[in-house]
């Protein structure tokens, strides 16, 4: 019975401790499992880190050789802009060089032209003769430029100006325009220059304002007939 009873106790034994021994391989198996996941996770976050820093070193990077682009293309379109500055300086020395005493006379048309237009303006001929003060202005704007020469035909037309102003100095002309009569209405009607003097009408006086229009005399000289 003692044997049984022993037989039966050792048994039990080795049972528990098969059940024991099979707890702990369970256990470390779980353990080494678990272990094996977390070494994945680091390495799938080392190389996600690493993986983001290369990307920050390659943006870094770019940024880097772009702005050394830029500093570099900022240097050579300075060095442009000055060099063609440089250009420009040395063509107007070359042209100022070639023109020579020519620049003298574009000072003397300018002079001219300016002169002629002041005194035209307020001449009773410009009435007559309106047209050349367009012409006047732009040979004084040409030659005030220096960057061209005048014409052999500006320069005759100057000259005849000139001329032509001074023999209708001494001229009575007759010829039609509008006037504004003393009611202010405009009429066209046949007009008498009498050199650069005086300007008459049909019915009287007129006189030749600082805008350039004709217009009657309010207070007429008592007199007869005028033209």
């Amino acid at each position: 019975m003692s044997i049984f009873v022993a037989s039966a106790l050792m048994m039990c034994g080795l049972v528990q401790a098969q059940e024991d021994a099979s707890s702990m391989d369970a256990l470390l198996q779980m353990i080494e499992r678990g272990q094996a996941r977390d070494s994945e996770e680091a390495l799938t976050r080392e190389a996600r880190f690493a993986q983001a820093r290369n990307e920050q070193q390659n943006l870094l990077n770019q940024s880097r050789r772009e702005r050394t682009r830029e500093e570099n293309n900022s240097a050579r379109l300075e060095d442009l802009f000055n060099s063609n500055q440089q250009k420009i300086i040395d063509a107007r020395a070359a042209l100022d060089e070639r023109l020579g005493a020519l620049k003298e006379l574009f000072g003397v048309l300018q002079t001219v032209s300016g002169d002629a237009q002041g005194r035209f303006s307020s001449s009773l001929t410009n009435i007559q003769f309106p047209d050349r003060a367009d012409f006047l202005v732009a040979l004084g704007s040409k030659m005030a430029g220096a960057s061209s020469l005048a014409s052999i035909e500006e320069i005759e037309r100057l000259w005849f100006e000139l001329q032509r102003e001074v023999v209708q100095s001494g001229k009575v002309a007759r010829f039609p325009m509008d006037i504004t009569l003393a009611d202010g209405e405009v009429v066209n009607t046949d007009v008498v220059r009498v050199g650069t003097f005086n300007i008459v009408f049909e019915d009287g006086y007129l006189q030749f304002g600082s805008t350039g229009n004709v217009s009657e005399l309010q207070r007429q000289p008592e007199q007869g007939r005028y033209t």
